[in-house]
């Protein structure tokens, strides 16, 4: 399973320290920032059953503003 975030983090230092909680809380979820891209996307990846809303809580309890990434929302 993937899971696409669009973020507001904006230097590798929040990256690191939003990844870092993750791993933490998530231990099956595999994160990495692409700070590159102009939504700032958060990828999350899992053999099983992604939980967006507890991934979002998270992030909103750590100041990030985060929303799944929809496709149809960009073209």
């Amino acid at each position: 399973m993937v899971e696409i975030f669009v973020t507001d983090v904006t230097n590798e230092s929040s990256a690191k320290h939003v990844l870092k909680e993750l791993h933490t809380i998530f231990k099956d979820y595999s994160a990495n920032f692409d700070l590159e891209d102009c939504d700032r996307i958060l990828r999350v990846e899992s053999s099983s059953a992604i939980c967006h809303r507890s991934i979002i809580e998270l992030l909103e309890k750590m100041q990030v503003n985060a929303a799944i990434y929809q496709e149809q929302q960009y073209k």
